[in-house]
């Protein structure tokens, strides 16, 4: 199934990446890892963002932004909350391309 950006989508994207030497991924989970839950963001593939930018992305820095991800929400040593857990593995699934 492909992914069809909206214009509303490709707007939010351009903003995120428009400033400059920026890793878009890493640096908008940085800033606000909650924008990814965004209505308007929510669920697009990241291969369908890598291509409407032109980027290819390799499995090892997919694995590298799942693994920064992931620990945003929980560290090591950290008794947190299961919930904490299951938002830092959805994230990191859904970067990855796993569903479950």
């Amino acid at each position: 199934m492909v992914y069809v950006l909206t214009n509303e989508q490709k707007e939010l994207i351009n903003e995120i990446v428009s400033e400059v030497n920026n890793e878009w991924f890493i640096k908008c989970h940085s800033q606000n890892p909650a924008l990814w839950d965004d209505e308007i963001l929510h669920n697009i593939p990241l291969e369908t963002i890598c291509e409407y930018l032109g980027e290819k992305i390799s499995i090892e820095k997919k694995l590298r932004l799942a693994y920064n991800s992931f620990d945003k929400y929980v560290v090591d040593g950290y008794q947190g909350r299961e919930s904490d857990f299951k938002v830092g593995m959805r994230t990191a699934c859904d970067i990855l391309g796993i569903a479950f």
